[in-house]
């Protein structure tokens, strides 16, 4: 699927250490853009940012209307070390073929002022409009190692009304300012998205949710100091409000499925939901 995709797109572009060497500038990176070699040797169909930092796959979806792939990514501007995150963009047609939209979502509010992190979009949210749901920071470090200032990490969105290339956050943000309670170490990357089967499960627990009206789910993933990993549940009915339903996903630390397999460590990031069959 299309996630899976620009899963395996990201690991692929990532850098790895051997490619670049420590007397290597940001000045002498940017000096050889475009150049013969700079171009020859970039991959011809995993798409790769025209320059500087990427890292995580953001928010893709697809466009019918346009017949238009969007794919997001983290993207740093100003270096080629991870720093000053933002969103940026690129298209295809084919998901082969990728043109660069420049960024996306700049670092230009108080409650993202340290970063825009990892997040999810819906193809037709608030106002029926192209949604992305992200995570805003505001200081750093973040680290599950390290002690956690609460309030660090925020939740906010923002519509688009141009077919996804320019967005505009909405003046509510942040939509969910403060973690759950405990000793939270990380709190991030919002995934946001329809469940029939979570629905039902809400009713059962005596949770209004009327046919026909809005339900949204979230999850977000992070950890408890030394309790493990966890996936927090919300949920709206207007795109904008979150209420959390609790604890969706609990484990020990460095809990195993088998004697062969690794751990699930101590920590999660970036979780998705997809219901099968």
């Amino acid at each position: 699927n299309l996630l899976a995709l620009c899963l395996a797109l990201y690991a692929t572009a990532r850098p790895h250490p051997q490619d670049t060497t420590e007397d290597t500038s940001d000045d002498d990176i940017a000096n050889n853009f475009n150049t013969a070699d700079y171009v020859d040797y970039r991959p011809k169909y995993h798409f790769l940012a025209p320059s500087m930092w990427m890292n995580d796959p953001n928010g893709p979806w697809y466009d019918p209307e346009a017949d238009t792939y969007h794919f997001y990514y983290q993207y740093n501007p100003l270096s080629s070390q991870w720093g000053t995150i933002t969103w940026a963009h690129a298209t295809s047609k084919d998901l082969l073929h990728w043109t660069d939209q420049g960024i996306a979502l700049s670092r230009d509010e108080a409650y993202d002022s340290e970063g825009v992190f990892s997040g999810s979009s819906i193809p037709a949210g608030l106002n029926g409009l192209p949604t992305i749901y992200y995570t805003a920071v505001s200081d750093l470090p973040i680290s599950y190692k390290l002690e956690y200032n609460r309030g660090a990490e925020k939740k906010a969105m923002a519509v688009s009304r141009d077919g996804g290339y320019t967005w505009d956050k909405i003046d509510e943000n942040p939509i969910i300012s403060e973690p759950p309670e405990g000793d939270v170490r990380s709190w991030r990357d919002p995934y946001v998205f329809p469940s029939a089967d979570l629905d039902h499960v809400e009713k059962k627990n005596n949770n209004d949710v009327s046919e026909g009206e809005v339900s949204m789910h979230m999850t977000v993933s992070g950890s408890l100091h030394e309790m493990g990993p966890r996936i927090w549940l919300y949920h709206s009915s207007d795109y904008i409000n979150w209420e959390s339903v609790g604890t969706f996903v609990s484990l020990q630390p460095d809990v195993t499925i088998g004697s062969d397999n690794g751990s699930f460590g101590k920590n999660f990031e970036v979780a998705n939901y997809i219901e099968l069959g």
